[in-house]
């Protein structure tokens, strides 16, 4: 039992040492791909690191997340959309960060006006090294630019390509890992 735990304790930190290594781009590049957003939108007075069709997003490291608060609202004015904040979390240590920012906006009443979202823990499965392509097209499906293939949201390879796009059912070749 002890060593299960010795490991899962390695492991949870060797994964936010790999996230520390990552540049505040990268979380957004990945971010953007996995919410389909639109990233580094200019406005009056800055620029909207994510704008998704509801919410413009302030990507933060977890220590500069008194930042996040200001930018997130002037940011959602500006577009007229849901403020929104993405907390980097990069060591266990960080979580204190996210009750502060919590209790800030439950003191202040704005809670229920901005909307919070952790990494790594609200985006399982996102990792900002390998999603670094900028997502163009609409459509539910990943095209592979390299081969023509179509690849579906349960495979391995969807939004995980070199150069690829979304595309819609009747676009590419279906690929044979997509069962």
């Amino acid at each position: 039992m002890y060593t299960l735990r010795c490991s899962l304790v390695c492991l949870l930190l060797s994964s936010f040492a790999c996230l520390s290594a990552q540049t505040e781009s990268q979380y957004i590049k990945a971010l953007a791909a996995h919410l389909e957003a639109n990233q580094e939108v200019s406005v009056t007075g800055g620029r909207v690191d994510l704008e998704t069709t509801t919410h413009a997003i302030e990507v933060e490291r977890a220590q500069k997340w008194k930042n996040s608060i200001g930018q997130a609202l002037w940011y959602g004015m500006q577009l007229n959309k849901k403020p929104g904040i993405v907390l980097l979390i990069e060591s266990p240590a960080q979580r204190k960060y996210a009750i502060q920012l919590g209790s800030a906006l439950e003191h202040s009443g704005l809670n229920n006006s901005i909307t919070v979202w952790l990494w790594p823990d609200d985006f399982p499965g996102v990792h900002p090294a390998t999603n670094t392509q900028p997502v163009t097209g609409r459509g539910e499906f990943w095209l592979n630019l390299n081969g023509n293939k179509r690849h579906t949201s349960s495979c391995r390879w969807y939004k995980n390509t070199t150069k690829g796009r979304l595309c819609t059912a009747d676009e590419g070749v279906p690929a044979g890992c997509c069962h």
